[in-house]
């Protein structure tokens, strides 16, 4: 992910024996833009092999979480930094 740029790498500024990665504000960007576009036409590329019935099992599960997360509650430890 480095290589690529998605994930910037620095020092720890606590203690400079380890290494801290952090996600690209590019990247951050882009995958906030992403939440809003419709996945299934890409999941349906990507799952060439599994019938439809399958197929659709999977996106609704996926609708199904979406929904639960949007719903709870914010963490109490402040932005998670994914």
């Amino acid at each position: 992910m480095h290589k690529r740029g998605l994930v910037e790498l620095g020092a720890d500024p606590a203690d400079r024996c380890h290494t801290v990665a952090k996600i690209a504000e590019h990247a951050r960007k882009q995958a906030k833009e992403a939440g809003s576009r419709d996945a299934e036409p890409t999941l349906r590329q990507l799952l060439p092999a599994l019938p439809d019935a399958d197929v659709d099992a999977v996106i609704a599960a996926l609708r199904t979480l979406h929904t639960a997360l949007g719903e709870a509650a914010p963490s109490t430890a402040g932005d998670l930094d994914l």
